[in-house]
């Protein structure tokens, strides 16, 4: 078998060794994949009574323009096109008499505008389909879209429209003419509102400001009498329930004989302007006009209701004002949005309160590092400052903010500059992986007009296999990890000009942006982002664009190739240093250097950086220059002791950030392999291709690596006894999936295999006692003999590991391929007459068992 790295191939000891070989290079990278921590860890929070503050230190937002970070050229929004408002629409603003309302229908692509008792629905997309409903005689307050209960009504009805007028509530139905298809369908699909209302409720005289739904079809909604209520609805009559009622959750037991009139007189006028659910944990939150966040339990199931907690504005604001206490109260109020933060993103953090400054305020609801245990409170945990705050930051900040959204870690903001315009902020944390600090990019985009609603489109979350109910909750890790199969982001801005729709950009997008623009990986902004990422992390990047077989990607797969080979350097050699690989980017006021793969790294006291041989490209040859803290911005001070009283923070800081930066390294330390020897006493690292090659392989193996490859599936035969089958459990779509992202790497390596450089030069990192003795010539020639012993060995290493790679490679398309033909042949009939033993081995199998294993799975 051909090398990718050239050279003749070495035969491995066995079969068995090399699958298992292999195998463990996928386990020692999807370990460190794992070294991420939690939301929490990254704010440094230990517990939900002990609060942190974030926001006024350099590093929290990195400075794009700084030349070590080299992200000045990256874009983290991209805008898609904007789509005015169908010219029928913007006739219908000189009938207007009353009120006018606009917002989004995400799930369906569609917006829509209300003009006194009329609403009209269109496709944000292509601003087509206008559909309208005028069967109502008074205002519209409000309107939602909600998903149906199972069973109530015909299948053509996918989705209802809830309207609210001051006297009446009215479900509406939903249909397109292609039923029962995706996001990707509807957007291509007609809409119809059916013209008779499917239930009308009164109001009993409250007025509704808000309506959200959840994902099993129950309708709440959000009261001006600061009640909270929900809209049920049934099939047929019951015994002691109607067909539609309206309960209100937020009144006491008294109330439910009180006539509804007396409440609304004596309620406190606190209206609730917004309503957020958390479907991972079941639980709402609801906001009100004066800022006071409440806690309702849903329960496990999703169908109950108990308010838990609720806590003001004013609380809120001391609490946040003990925290940051130097900075003024005026930026934690008023609060503007609230966003549930799921399981996926946090174990720990679980809502996100945004101030009209940009201000982000997290809580919790029940005692850390109790994943499972319903809501009980609800407690400030972090403040975070927008950009803006810190020391050397440009005194440009968000201001009167009206309209917000944050999910998974962006954030977008609609901050008003005038009354005709506003500024969108955007700030992501994906381009700072694993770090133990939340460190993020941020970025201004001019909006035309005044920003009426903000969203996200819905998307399906990454394929992830479902999970022992007894193992440990975790986050979802950064995006890095799962980019490659992780669909774009899609946010939606509308204002009165129309929709404006942009792409969040994940890291492969980014490089795609940037070969695309520069015409290929020979620019300055490409090498920055090798600069940004690890080097080994960039590789990986790089292939999700070079093993992509689409017409559309052949060009920027040709490039990506190149800057693949171009910028992922060689074997690394850390000659009488540190045992610390190179990592990823450090925060922007670090002293660093510019390592011999393109990457920083801290710069020891000790040691140098040397310049790499001609094996490597130019970009990583020359380290850029040691920055030291008398070299950062400071404010423009005629006050000494100030000036004196900031150095001092700013080293401080520095010492905090080092530490930092050593805990960043355990990512690359878990994932490479070191090969020391104790005679030498120097360290090989594996070239960042190798290790590209081999992080993209594990990320590719990641959803089904511990799967089990089979399920029990109870069932009833025709006699009605109860018995099991077995049923695999990747279906042939996603077997083929698979088969196709594994047979596109395998081919880039054996096509690519020739183009490897045999050369391999050192990057050496020597102590000053180090280089004063090679002023002595035979002590020179004996360190570069051993030198050339280190790089002579690792090389076997490494071509030995990369036909292991391939070997593995080739056994998992082979099984899945099997797999998928018995899949495709209906494998729960065909399991069903093989004998007892056979389904007590394939239950207990996981895939990388059955990888792992010389003999097919068959």
């Amino acid at each position: 078998m051909a090398s990718f790295l050239g050279g003749p191939s070495m035969m491995p000891p066995s079969p068995v060794e090399v699958l298992e070989a292999a195998a463990q290079t996928v386990d020692r990278h999807l370990q460190a994949d794992a070294s991420y921590g939690d939301l929490t860890d990254q704010l440094n929070v230990p517990s939900h009574k002990q609060p942190s503050l974030s926001g006024l230190n350099d590093y929290d937002y990195p400075s794009t323009v700084d030349p070590r970070i080299g992200a000045d050229c990256l874009s983290e929004l991209s805008t898609v096109k904007k789509v005015p408002l169908p010219p029928e629409l913007v006739e219908q603003f000189g009938y207007m008499q009353c009120n006018c309302m606009m917002g989004l229908f995400p799930e369906i692509s569609r917006a829509w505008l209300s003009i006194d008792g009329d609403i009209f629905v269109w496709n944000y997309e292509d601003g087509g389909d206008l559909a309208y409903f005028d069967g109502l005689n008074e205002t519209i307050t409000s309107a939602g879209l909600v998903h149906p209960k199972h069973g109530v009504f015909q299948p053509h009805i996918q989705y209802l429209l809830c309207l609210t007028t001051p006297v009446d509530i009215v479900l509406l139905g939903v249909s397109f003419n292609r039923p029962h298809t995706g996001l990707d369908e509807l957007v291509h699909s007609e809409m119809h509102l059916l013209p008779t209302p499917l239930f009308t409720l009164p109001t009993d005289n409250t007025h509704i400001n808000s309506i959200m739904g959840t994902a099993l079809g129950r309708i709440f909604m959000a009261g001006k009498d600061g009640c909270l209520y929900e809209l049920t609805y049934q099939a047929e009559d019951g015994w002691f329930s109607r067909k539609c009622r309206k309960i209100n959750h937020s009144a006491s037991t008294l109330s439910f004989i009180v006539p509804s009139f007396l409440n609304f007189s004596f309620a406190e006028d606190d209206p609730l302007v917004q309503i957020t659910v958390d479907e991972s944990r079941h639980i709402l939150y609801t906001r009100s006009e004066k800022g006071t966040i409440q806690v309702f339990d849903l329960g496990e199931d999703g169908k109950g209701t108990s308010r838990v907690a609720a806590v003001s504005l004013q609380t809120t604001v001391q609490n946040a004002a003990l925290v940051a206490r130097n900075i003024d109260r005026s930026n934690f109020k008023p609060l503007v949005h609230i966003a549930a933060v799921s399981r996926t993103e946090s174990v720990n953090v679980h809502l996100v309160a945004v101030t009209h400054a940009g201000v982000r305020l997290y809580f919790t609801t029940n005692y850390f590092h109790h994943p499972r245990s319903r809501p009980s409170m609800l407690s400030l945990v972090h403040v975070r400052l927008p950009p803006g705050f810190s020391a050397s930051a440009s005194p440009q900040k968000p201001s009167n903010v009206h309209v917000a959204h944050y999910k998974r870690g962006t954030l977008l903001l609609a901050s008003s500059q005038t009354e005709d315009n506003d500024v969108l902020w955007a700030s992501s944390p994906d381009s700072f992986p694993f770090q133990n600090k939340l460190m993020e990019t941020h970025a201004t985009i001019p909006i035309d007009g005044r920003t009426w609603a903000l969203t996200e489109v819905p998307l399906p979350s990454v394929s992830q296999r479902p999970a022992d109910p007894n193992a440990p909750i975790r986050a979802d890790p950064p995006l890095v990890v799962t980019e490659h199969m992780e669909p774009v982001r899609r946010f939606i801005l509308l204002s009165a000009q129309g929709s404006h729709l942009m792409n969040k950009l994940r890291p492969v997008d980014q490089l795609r942006q940037l070969l695309i623009k520069n015409n290929g990986p020979d620019s300055e902004e490409v090498k920055d982002f090798f600069k940004l990422h690890l080097a080994s992390q960039a590789c990986a990047t790089c292939l999700i664009l070079a093993c992509s077989k689409l017409a559309a990607d052949k060009q920027v797969s040709e490039w990506a190739t190149r800057a693949f080979f171009l910028y992922g350097g060689e074997v690394q050699i850390n000659y009488g240093a540190p045992s610390i690989p190179p990592s990823t980017l450090g925060p922007a006021s670090l002293s660093t250097t510019i390592g011999p793969t393109g990457y920083s790294s801290p710069a020891p006291i000790s040691t140098t950086v040397m310049t790499p041989g001609p094996g490597l490209s130019s970009s990583f040859a020359t380290p850029a220059q040691a920055l030291h803290p008398s070299q950062m911005s400071t404010p423009n001070t005629a006050f000494g002791q100030q000036q004196q009283s900031l150095l001092q923070q700013q080293q401080q800081q520095q010492l905090l950030l080092q530490q930092q930066q050593q805990q960043s390294l355990l990512h690359q330390q878990q994932s490479q392999q070191q090969h020391q020897f104790p005679s030498f006493g120097q360290e090989v690292f594996y070239s960042p291709k190798h290790e590209g090659i081999c992080l993209y392989l594990s990320r590719l193996l990641r959803p089904l690596w511990e799967y089990k490859v089979v399920s029990d599936v109870p069932f009833q035969n025709r006699q009605g006894q109860k018995q099991i089958f077995l049923a695999s459990r990747l279906s042939g779509e996603e077997l083929s999936w698979f088969l196709q992202q594994l047979s596109e790497l395998r081919e880039f390596i054996t096509v690519n295999s020739q183009f490897a450089s045999p050369l391999v030069t050192e990057s050496l990192t020597a102590t000053p006692l180090q280089r004063t003795s090679r002023l002595d010539v035979s002590t020179q020639l004996d360190e570069q003999t051993r030198r050339r012993q280190l790089v002579e060995a690792q090389i076997k290493h490494e071509k030995q590991s990369m036909q292991y790679n391939e070997e593995l490679i080739q056994r998992i398309c082979e099984n899945l391929g099997l797999w998928k033909v018995l899949c495709d042949h209906q494998f729960h009939i065909l399991a069903s007459g093989l004998s007892g033993r056979f389904s007590v081995t394939t239950s207990s199998i996981s895939w990388h068992l059955a990888f792992r294993r010389t003999n097919r799975i068959s």
